[in-house]
């Protein structure tokens, strides 16, 4: 994981080195206009990113680990969290 978002960053790609297979980055979080139901709302948005060997990983499997990462970030709740 890059997290390039502590800089600032809105947008970075990454480049894989071996052995790595895979690299996420995860940028800076900021308020952007989105329309939800036909209406104007001001929302925060992050980029992220993935960068994967395609020797070892398929695109579709990179894709659906960003898909499961942004469902899981969008439905997260601080108070099921144990500390």
């Amino acid at each position: 994981v890059n997290n390039t978002g502590t800089l600032g960053v809105i947008m970075t790609h990454s480049i894989i080195n071996q052995p790595q297979a895979c690299l996420v980055t995860m940028e800076a979080i900021v308020k952007r206009p989105m329309v939800i139901d036909d209406g104007i709302a001001i929302r925060h948005m992050m980029y992220s990113t993935i960068a994967l060997d395609h020797r070892v990983l398929d695109g579709a499997v990179g894709a659906r680990f960003l898909s499961i990462m942004k469902a899981s970030l969008e439905n997260f709740d601080p108070a099921s969290v144990t500390l």
